[in-house]
Order: structure tokens, then sequence, then C-alpha cells
């Protein structure tokens, strides 16, 4: 892939890359902006380009996702995101994520 030259580009590709990742694991965007500790206003000013993905977006989106910074600002190809297939962290706010689980694991309870 080639050089993102500005950083609208680089904007514009995470939002991309951020709408195929929802899309994939139908995730709606009220559910990522709790996931990600935002309203979903904001989050929302942020894929339509009105707003500034942050250096913790990119780490959030990244957990949440489980893909690479690479993958989020377009280094990598869109096809090589898969859905998620572990427990989602939870939202920032509560400071804690959920354990994860491996696919011989069953939660407790």
């Amino acid at each position: 892939m080639g050089e993102i030259q500005n950083f609208s580009t680089l904007y514009d590709h995470m939002s991309v890359r951020v709408n195929h990742l929802r899309f994939i694991n139908s995730m709606l965007q009220k559910e990522l902006a709790l996931r990600m500790g935002q309203s979903t206003s904001t989050l929302n000013n942020k894929m339509r380009g009105n707003g500034k993905w942050s250096i913790e977006d990119l780490f959030a989106l990244s957990e949440i996702f489980a893909v690479s910074v690479d993958y989020l600002v377009g280094n990598e190809p869109l096809e090589s995101a898969t859905p998620i297939t572990e427990t989602a962290p939870t939202p920032k706010s509560e400071g804690r994520s959920l354990p994860r689980l491996d696919s011989n694991q069953q939660p407790a309870g």
C-alpha cells in the first residue's frame, strides 16, 4: 500500500475501516461508542469526518476489533480483517476488561 499523503486521508481511511469492522461484526455505532467510552454523537462526528481520531481511539479500536493499528490507518488490505470471536472489552469508563475466552473455555456461572 502507498503512503498516506495527509491527515485528511488518514481520517478517511480510519472511517472506512471502522465502518467495515462494524459491518463484519454486526455492531451498531452506539455499541462501539459505548465500548470506546465516547458518546454516539462524538463517534458519529469522527465517522463523518467532522471530528479527529485520537491515538487513544486507534488503540481502543485495535483492541476492540483485534486488528493492528496499521490496518486501521490503511497499511494492510481491507479484507484482512475478520469478525471478532472473543469477548470485547467493557466501556473505558469502568476501567477494566472482561476475561477473554479461548474456543475451549466456557463462561463461569
